[in-house]
């Protein structure tokens, strides 16, 4: 009978260490979220003078019905475009997670080579602005610009997005 109630409070003590250990708070660490200020990016590109072309705001259905680039994986973006015949264009996208920004990535990749094919044919002067695009990714956010003067262009992106 001893034997049996020693086993049998050995057994709750065991029980007991198991639920209080097993009830602990998991300690997780906190990675501050990178952040752009996107709007001094725009109001910067905008104030300088890297296009040959008047570049205008798009409507949001450019990124899926022109550009191809995956939506969903896109909380919010600004989009700046020119005529069409110097492919001029500057952009931000803030996506929902760094590996979605690195598939946008991809996507702007695809869609810059896309457009070498295409403005070859009619408009062959814009291809060293395709050759010169400027596509980089910070965290969540990337940017997006093909300008007549890459170099300028260039160190603001860096500015911004490094």
């Amino acid at each position: 009978m001893k034997k049996t109630v020693v086993i049998a409070l050995l057994m709750l003590s065991v029980l007991l260490i198991l639920l209080t250990t097993a009830c602990g708070e998991a300690k997780t660490e906190t990675v501050a979220e990178i952040t752009v200020d996107t709007e001094a990016f725009l109001k910067k590109i905008e104030q300088t003078d890297l296009f040959v072309d008047t570049l205008g705001s798009t409507k949001e259905s450019v990124l899926s019905q022109v550009m191809f680039l995956s939506t969903d994986k896109i909380e919010s973006a600004s989009l700046f475009m020119g005529t069409g015949f110097t492919g001029e264009a500057y952009a931000y996208f803030k996506c929902t997670s760094a590996e979605d920004a690195a598939i946008i990535v991809e996507e702007l990749k695809t869609f810059v080579e896309d457009q070498k094919d295409i403005y070859i044919s009619y408009a062959p002067d814009a291809i060293p602005h395709f050759d010169s695009a400027i596509i980089k990714q910070k965290g969540s956010y990337v940017a997006y610009v093909v300008a007549d003067k890459n170099i300028e262009a260039n160190r603001i992106v860096e500015e911004f997005f490094n």
